[in-house]
């Protein structure tokens, strides 16, 4: 579909040329006649023999526009499908169908500040709906920020539906109001198993950096545990005495070995409290109570 701007002082339009013989469509006087919610809205006019529709685009964006600066997020393609998903419930209203949808970056508009989409409806077009779905799912996919991996995997599990069903609105609808999106409803293999099959060019950077798929915390051994000499090591202010929390989480670890892991016999209620590991600052009266307490705790759960 080709089509072109219009403005005046308070309007813009989308105008689109169409054949002649449109003109007593039906379809095409519920749309004059009408305001379907989520659908521009639409005026005609056929002077000299020539049948222009000008779709009503004031105060709106491409979504083609406003891909040229940013990315989609998981957010953003919520706000879009769920909102194809409102159209296409309130199209039967109106004797209208899916198939009249046309779902490219170009032709379907937002509302610059919330995202909210606003479908272009050609009366007397029969493309299949399931067909359009998935190339417009396609685009979104593309346009995703592919380094926010919520966001590449829930593009992708979105599109392998559309492929995969016919009837995919309804299942997509499930997977976007579900708390965890495609995660929650896959469970985690299930995730990473869209996620490693998903072509390339979706999931890494422009460059083709590699997508960060897992990230885990590690802790750097003191220079008593390497026997490496801390005053030349270029790390050495790193690795600092652990802070109180983790003092008295340490400290009540080692009360919790026996005696017969520990090699001693057991001849108090508690075993000797030992001299601290080297570097470790030994704890304060105050924070003996406390590691005291939280083992009383721990044992009457």
């Amino acid at each position: 579909m080709t089509g072109k701007s219009l403005n005046d002082v308070r309007h813009s339009f989308f105008s689109v040329q169409a054949d002649m013989r449109l003109r007593n469509h039906f379809e095409l006087r519920m749309m004059e006649e009408n305001r379907p919610d989520g659908l521009l809205n639409l005026s005609v006019c056929d002077d000299d023999g020539i049948l222009q529709l000008n779709y009503d685009v004031t105060g709106k964006e491409p979504l083609s526009e406003y891909l040229l600066t940013k990315k989609l997020s998981a957010g953003d393609i919520r706000c879009i499908i769920l909102g194809l998903k409102h159209v296409l419930n309130g199209l039967p209203s109106y004797l209208l169908s899916g198939n009249g949808l046309v779902l490219t970056a170009e032709t379907v508009y937002t509302d610059p500040v919330f995202l909210s989409p606003f479908f272009l409806y050609m009366p007397g077009r029969n493309e299949p709906f399931s067909e359009s779905l998935t190339g417009f799912l396609q685009t979104l996919m593309a346009a995703t920020n592919h380094d926010d991996y919520e966001s590449v995997v829930l593009a992708y599990r979105l599109y392998k539906e559309s492929q995969e069903n016919a009837n995919a609105i309804d299942r997509l609808e499930q997977i976007l109001i579900t708390p965890g999106g495609a995660d929650l409803l896959s469970g985690t293999e299930e995730l990473h198993r869209v996620a490693d099959a998903a072509p390339r060019e979706y999931i890494s950077g422009s460059q083709g950096a590699p997508c960060i798929v897992e990230s885990a915390d590690t802790f750097l051994s003191s220079p008593a545990d390497t026997g490496e000499n801390a005053a030349g090591d270029p790390f050495s202010d790193s690795r600092k005495p652990p802070g109180l929390f983790g003092r008295l989480f340490r400290k009540n670890d080692r009360h919790d070995i026996s005696p017969a892991q520990a090699g001693t016999p057991e001849t108090h209620a508690h075993p000797p409290v030992t001299n601290p590991p080297p570097g470790e600052i030994p704890l304060t009266t105050e924070e003996e109570s406390w590691a005291q307490a939280i083992r009383v705790s721990e044992k009457a759960d």
